[in-house]
């Protein structure tokens, strides 16, 4: 059967498209593309066009190839999975769709000219186990392409990824290297607590980039000592003003928001973040306090891989986007390669 997720969880990605506010959409553009990038599955989106005529209906090209909507669509469906999300919203969550399907064809081309990608023979083979399994569970290929709304040719391709992508992954995913990377990390791994305070300027009056120039001037002062952060938490913040601030310790993978996570982690005792971006507004942070965990790489293998397999993405995707002719056709939402603002087809 095909893998489906090529190493890196859904969780958190669901929440990105239903809870984040458009500013943060527009700010965290790059994230998201990344995230949806990995979730791809055979899975479609169902809509009142054929499936055949969606595989016909181009809506950008990489490098002078097509992508369809049809690509675009399954990349949504598995991602939304069965939820539904605001008008609002969708434009952002198509737009990073896309840019999902345009970073897997970027990807597998550069596969390919590393000689990784799959062989046909190991494409044969793989369907032919694929036919197996339908037929295991008494189901017809047509009838599984029509349910599905799938192509045929859609569905070699998602198997072509899988074994290449895979092949990949593993290549890189050796013990050596999460030993290094786990080192690198450690306190995002081992269970490392970080007691933190946080301003946080979310006047939904005021937009993100007056919202953000606030939060530098007030950061200006605190590194400065012109004004205490109990002070400031006092004078500037929309959050709980009880105990300066303070929210407790935290670690890595909580129930914060990634972003406001991720630049906690960042930091060493006493820092204070630049402004952070969150669907609640924005923040500056400080750490008060660390607490170190005691998590070894055994205790955490998976999370250490599914990190590694981001990075490695996120950096190739960077590499790979810097050197591609990338064209849209204007026919659906799409993020503007050099300034990540969304545009949206004329109605």
């Amino acid at each position: 059967m095909l893998e489906k997720n090529a190493g890196v969880p859904l969780s958190g990605l669901s929440e990105q498209i239903f809870g984040t506010a458009p500013e943060e959409n527009k700010l965290n553009v790059y994230r998201l593309t990344v995230l949806l990038f990995v979730a791809v599955v055979v899975a479609l989106f169902a809509e009142t066009l054929s499936a055949q005529q969606r595989q016909q209906d181009v809506v950008a090209t990489v490098d002078g190839e097509a992508v369809t909507r049809l690509e675009v669509e399954r990349v949504l469906r598995e991602a939304l999975r069965g939820r539904e999300i605001t008008d609002e919203a969708r434009p952002y969550a198509e737009a990073a769709a896309l840019d999902q399907a345009i970073n897997r064809r970027l990807i597998l081309g550069w596969l390919q000219s590393q000689e990784i990608a799959a062989t046909d023979t190991e494409i044969q083979t793989a369907y032919e186990e694929f036919l197996k399994n339908l037929e295991f569970q008494q189901t017809q290929l047509t009838d599984y392409l029509e349910r599905e709304k799938l192509t045929e040719d859609a569905l070699r391709r998602s198997i072509i990824w899988d074994i290449s992508w895979g092949r990949h992954r593993r290549q890189q995913l050796t013990i050596e290297a999460r030993k290094e990377f786990f080192a690198k990390h450690r306190r995002k791994f081992d269970g490392t607590q970080m007691r933190v305070r946080h301003i946080l300027l979310g006047d939904p009056s005021t937009d993100v980039d007056a919202r953000r120039a606030q939060a530098e001037e007030i950061r200006s002062r605190l590194v400065s000592g012109t004004i205490s952060f109990a002070e400031a938490v006092s004078q500037y913040s929309a959050g709980s003003k009880e105990n300066s601030g303070d929210i407790g310790l935290i670690e890595r993978n909580s129930s914060m928001p990634d972003a406001f996570a991720a630049a906690v982690f960042e930091l060493e005792l006493g820092d204070i973040s630049p402004p952070v971006v969150t669907p609640f507004g924005v923040h500056l942070i400080e750490v008060t306090e660390i607490k170190p965990g005691k998590k070894e790489l055994k205790d955490v293998v998976q999370k250490v891989d599914q990190a590694m397999t981001r990075e490695m993405l996120e950096q190739l995707v960077d590499k790979l986007r810097a050197e591609a002719q990338l064209s849209f056709k204007r026919n659906m939402p799409y993020f503007d390669p050099e300034t990540g603002e969304l545009k949206t087809p004329a109605r």
